[in-house]
C-alpha cells in the first residue's frame, strides 16, 4: 500500500534558507526542519506547500519547482521537496506549531540541533545540485586577474550598463580587481563555452558601527536576460557579503528598472525610508 503524500518547503530568499524549530504541538518537538506537512484531500501538492507555509509561518510564497522525492524519518508518508521563493521575509511563527522561525545560510544548517538526517542529506547534497542546475548553466566566480577576456567583457558590458559613463581602461581594471576591499564577480554562460556573460562589483568594508557592503554595477549581456544571471551574481555576492561579516548588504536601482526591482525584493532587500544624497564635483 503506497505511503500517503506530503511535502516539505524548501522556501529561499537570496542565499537564505527557511527554517522552523517544531513547537510542542507537533510531531518531533525540537527539531528544526523545513516546514513540512500532510496534503490533505483533494489538494495538490502546490497548494499545500503555500498552505502549509502561510499557516506555519504566515509568509506567502511562489512554489517553482518538485526537486526530490524521499521517505519520513519514521517511514509514514512520502515527501514530496519543493523549491519556493519568498514573497517577504517577515516570519509570523504560529507558536502552536513553530516554536521558533528564522532565516539561515545553507551553510548554518549542520549547526542546527536536532535536525533530521533526510533534511541533512538534502541540503548538502541535493540542494546544490538542483540550485546549479536552475540557473541555466551560469558559473559565477571571483575575478583573480586582469586578462584580454575580462578586459573585453568590460568593453562589452560597461556600455550596456550606462551609455554615459566611460569604459574603464585596462589600468583601471586591475586597480578595482586588485583592490583589497572589492570583488569583481563574473557570470559565465556554460552553453557558450564560459562567454562572460555579467559583471557585480562587490564593496565590503569597515566603519566605526560594523561590516558594512555595497553592491554596484551590476550588469547581465542583453543576450541572456531572463536566465537568471543577475539573480545568481547577486546570490553570490550576498553570500561573500555575509560570509566576511557584513551587518548589512545595501544597493540602489531606479525605479525604472522594474524587473531588477522584483529582483532585488525576492532576494530579500527592503526599499529603506531614507534620502539618498549625490555630490558631484
Amino acid at each position: 500500500m503506497p505511503l500517503p503524500d506530503a511535502i516539505v518547503a524548501v522556501v529561499l530568499s537570496g542565499p537564505f534558507v527557511l527554517m522552523i524549530r517544531r513547537g510542542p504541538n507537533g510531531p518531533d518537538p525540537g527539531y528544526w526542519a523545513p516546514p513540512s506537512g500532510k496534503i490533505e484531500p483533494g489538494e495538490g501538492q502546490e497548494a499545500a506547500v503555500i498552505r502549509e507555509v502561510k499557516e506555519e509561518v504566515g509568509v506567502t510564497i511562489r512554489p517553482v519547482r518538485k526537486v526530490w522525492e524521499s521517505v519520513s524519518a519514521g517511514g509514514t508518508h512520502t515527501l514530496h521537496w519543493w523549491l519556493a521563493d519568498a514573497g517577504d521575509r517577515e516570519l509570523r511563527p504560529d507558536r502552536r506549531e513553530v516554536s521558533e522561525a528564522r532565516w539561515v545560510a545553507v551553510s548554518e544548517i549542520a549547526t542546527l540541533e536536532p535536525t533530521f538526517p533526510g533534511d541533512r542529506h538534502f541540503f548538502e547534497e541535493i540542494l546544490t545540485v538542483v540550485s546549479s542546475s536552475s540557473a541555466g548553466d551560469i558559473q559565477i566566480a571571483s575575478a583573480s586577474r586582469v586578462d584580454d577576456e575580462l578586459i573585453a567583457a568590460f568593453n562589452r558590458l560597461i556600455p550596456q550598463l550606462s551609455r554615459s559613463a566611460a569604459v574603464p581602461t585596462p589600468d583601471l581594471i586591475r586597480e578595482i580587481v586588485d583592490a583589497s576591499a572589492t570583488t569583481v564577480l563574473v557570470a559565465r554562460d556554460g552553453r557558450d563555452n564560459g562567454r562572460i556573460v555579467g559583471l557585480l562589483t562587490l564593496v565590503v568594508f569597515r566603519i566605526p558601527t560594523g561590516v558594512r557592503a555595497w553592491i554596484e554595477d551590476v550588469v547581465v549581456d542583453e543576450s541572456v536576460r531572463g536566465r537568471g544571471v543577475g539573480e545568481a551574481l547577486s546570490q553570490e555576492a550576498i553570500r561573500q557579503a555575509v560570509g566576511s561579516g557584513a551587518r548589512t548588504v545595501e544597493l540602489t536601482s531606479r525605479p525604472s528598472r522594474e524587473a531588477a526591482n522584483r529582483l532585488y525584493q525576492r532576494l530579500g532587500f527592503v526599499r529603506r525610508d531614507s534620502n539618498v544624497y549625490r555630490y558631484t564635483p
